[in-house]
């Protein structure tokens, strides 16, 4: 037992260390002699209990040292995300916001005042409550009024003092047992449930419910996060914990019957911390279940007190039989692995300063491409001073959020009313709007919760871009607010937009338009649009698909505004980079004047599917859809041509009865050497007036070059005359580069799109 015993304080010593290391390579060091330490008391210990304590303090600090390695803060000490604050009581009262409200956020919290058929007037925290407020109706019933709804502006809620008791036990359902009889804890709750619906509210979590009761600020904890530092976290809640300026819940996760029963915890339910106490290195929370009559913990948390006062502590071991009903202690690492959530509410008056604004947000018309931020609600967040910054996100409760069905059991009716994520993202762009996901300074989890916080630390003048993300919410109108707290003065404002002028085009690919990347053949199918710019500006393009799971590429090509048939990269003025699904966004700045071309295309060709196009640019510009190549046009097939091994030139006669012009599509249809096939031989179109030594070449393919690109050749434009008949004829003429002696056979088909019926003779071989 000795070694023992100086192995555990070894361990505890590591473990201080980690806690006052300086820099990271002290930090990392501390973290793995901790692990090394409790890796070797675990071998010594026979005792279940005290191997389940050991395993998971080892496990702890290698996650620590894992997490610190793979930090990139270079020597200094990864620093938990402490809040920089004050206690309470040394700021003088609560902040409010001084933010003047525009006409549409005072329309939206007067809207918002009216909920489940109920109207909840605002309430003056200044002004003397009338007398009417507090009377006596004419059946004797006093009305009385809470202060609810801290989330926005305080709203006053009226109840009367109907309150719902037990049959059997001659009781209310809510009491407060160190004074059963006080009724002002059922009225509370009845205020509440007014707010959020009746008595068959299925319930929310309980850093929600402290948050409208109380206004303290929510924050969420996921407690299986991979990069969840449980040390970090314990000095982080003690903290404030101690001074009183923080509030902590629990909240289990699905359990099954089975497990309730073992465990002796409640699947789904949300239970309260009402202490913390680390002795001899045991971390331990004093947890209750606000149910009057249910189960408590029943797993070796409970029993490893006696481990932890039993190495001369002067202390008593808090024994079950020694805590209130309902209560237990449980170790912190057992609370880690047993609990899903742990719910934090700050107190707000540990900052000094608040900006508010108010917002709704249609999603009926808002994009549903993960990573697309185009039609997102975006905010500048500025600071002078810089320093701690807490954004809080809340969306203002709506009128039937929770339906009942025919047999009154409350229940989320799928598809309908669907409680949905929300998140905050913030990027280092200066309080200009984004478009995409990608590059984010910091990404908040998607919580189901009405609320989310996200956790910042500015420079001095410094201004964020902060963007409201949501999954899986019912397409209709929301109402939100976003709260900035700070101990230096913070503003808040909508985003600035940098694109002056916006122009929206639908579009869809086809059966006849869905071309492919632009290795496929059939690139130049794809949707183009022509796009004039009248003098230099910035030019943003915007593709959206309507079905997410496209992956899409939008370029912008300088081509005098016509269809694109061949992409050169010296003709690419600017592309979205990489195929991405759902959204493709190209971005450039000064880009002159001129007419271009925007390509539009899936990554794989036959994809079929509806898009958005948004051109923005900081001055005007003119946006078309450019017709498709067959558009207008009649379309005739020269059949297949056959190269022989040996042979580099067919040709086939053509004729047309008046003026025409011509555009010709020369396209691979295979290549082989006997039964095996073959990589195709580059080749040259050409139309030509006439054969032999006095032969005139009308338009060549490839400014007169072979070319082996897999959308074979093309001639855009051949203007043709009856009377070329009448001077040796007019032919269509195919060369490749295979040699006389080659072994490879090509075969080709040529298309022809004229607004005149052309025709076409037989391939043959011909020396020219």
């Amino acid at each position: 037992m000795t070694q023992l015993r100086d192995i555990r304080a070894q361990a505890l010593e590591a473990e201080k260390d980690v806690r006052s290391a300086l820099t990271q390579k002290e930090e990392l060091q501390a973290a793995i002699n901790a692990a090394e330490h409790y890796m070797n008391a675990l071998r010594l210990v026979n005792d279940p209990v005290e191997k389940r304590l050991f395993d998971s303090k080892c496990k702890e600090y290698l996650t620590l040292a894992e997490n610190i390695k793979q930090s990139k803060d270079g020597g200094q000490r990864n620093i938990p995300m402490i809040p920089a604050l004050q206690p309470a009581a040394l700021v003088d009262s609560e902040p409010t916001s001084t933010r003047t409200q525009s006409n549409r956020e005072q329309i939206i919290l007067l809207e918002n005042s009216k909920l489940n058929g109920f109207v909840f007037p605002p309430w003056s925290m200044t002004a003397v409550p009338d007398s009417r407020e507090f009377q006596v109706d004419e059946e004797g019933r006093l009305f009385l009024s809470f202060v609810l709804f801290k989330c926005t502006p305080l709203k006053m809620v009226i109840i009367d003092d109907m309150l719902p008791s037990s049959k059997t036990l001659r009781s209310l359902h809510v009491i407060d047992r160190n004074n059963p009889a006080a009724i002002w804890p059922a009225l509370v709750e009845k205020a509440y449930l007014k707010v959020r619906g009746g008595y068959d509210f299925p319930g929310s979590n309980s850093g929600t419910d402290l948050w409208v009761l109380t206004g303290w600020i929510p924050e969420q904890v996921f407690l299986h996060d991979d990069e969840l530092a449980p040390g970090h976290l314990w000095q982080r809640i003690t903290n404030f914990f101690q001074s009183g300026d923080i509030l902590l819940t629990l909240g289990t996760g699905k359990l099954t019957d089975y497990e309730e029963n073992e465990l002796g915890l409640i699947s789904l339910h949300d239970y309260a911390v009402l202490s913390l106490q680390e002795r001899d290195g045991i971390r331990q929370m004093l947890i209750k279940n606000p149910w009057a009559a249910g189960p408590v913990w029943k797993g070796v948390g409970q029993l490893s007190e006696n481990y932890v006062f039993s190495h001369g502590s002067e202390h008593e071991p808090s024994h079950p039989s020694t805590t209130a009903p309902g209560t237990f202690w449980m170790a912190f690492e057992d609370v880690l692995q047993n609990f899903d959530n742990l719910y934090l509410n700050w107190n707000p008056s540990l900052f000094r300063y608040r900006q508010d604004i108010h917002f709704r947000w249609d999603l009926s018309s808002a994009s549903i491409v993960p990573g697309c931020f185009a039609g997102n609600p975006q905010f500048a967040v500025s600071t002078k001073s810089g320093g701690t910054v807490w954004l809080l996100l809340g969306k203002h409760f709506k009128t039937g959020d929770y339906k009942k069905n025919t047999n009154q059991l409350l229940e989320v009716v799928p598809d309908a009313d669907q409680t949905g994520f929300i998140s905050l993202y913030v990027f280092e762009k200066k309080g200009i709007r984004v478009y995409l996901a990608d590059g984010a300074l910091r990404r908040g989890p998607y919580v189901d919760s009405p609320n989310t916080v996200m956790r910042l630390e500015m420079p001095p003048n410094s201004t964020y871009t902060t963007v409201v993300s949501e999954q899986s919410h019912q397409r209709s109108l929301y109402s939100f607010s976003i709260s900035a707290f700070s101990m230096s003065p913070i503003s808040i404002h909508p985003a600035k937009e940098t694109y002056s002028h916006i122009k929206k085009l639908s579009g869809a690919w086809t059966i006849s338009t869905a071309g492919g990347n632009a290795e496929s053949e059939r690139y130049p199918e794809n949707p183009q649009f022509q796009i004039q710019i009248l003098e230099q500006c910035d030019v943003n393009i915007l593709l959206e698909a309507e079905d997410p799971g496209l992956a899409v590429h939008v370029s912008l090509i300088w081509s005098n505004g016509d269809r694109v048939a061949c992409v050169r990269s010296r003709d690419i003025v600017v592309g979205s980079g990489d195929y991405r699904r759902g959204v493709a966004l190209a971005e450039k700045k000064d880009v002159t004047k001129g007419m271009y071309t925007i390509v539009c295309s899936t990554f794989t060709p036959d994809q079929l599917g509806k898009f958005t196009l948004c051109v923005s640019s900081t001055s005007p510009c003119y946006v078309r859809q450019l017709p498709a190549e067959r558009a207008g046009h009649l379309v005739m097939n020269s059949g297949i041509g056959v190269f022989p091994p040996g042979t580099d030139r067919i040709l086939a006669p053509i004729s047309t009865p008046r003026l025409a012009r011509l555009k010709l599509i020369c396209r691979r249809r295979g290549s082989s050497i006997g039964d095996r096939n073959a990589a195709p031989s580059p080749i040259l179109m050409t139309v030509e007036l006439g054969q032999g030594p006095y032969k005139e070449i009308l338009a060549g393919s490839g400014d007169g070059n072979f070319s082996d690109d897999v959308r074979g050749a093309r001639i855009e434009s051949v203007d043709l005359q009856p009377e070329f008949e009448q001077r040796g004829g007019i032919w269509l003429v195919v060369e490749r580069i295979g040699g006389p002696g080659g072994q490879v056979e090509d075969r080709i088909e040529v298309e022809i799109l004229s607004e005149e019926r052309i025709g076409i003779g037989s391939w043959g071989i011909g020396g020219g």
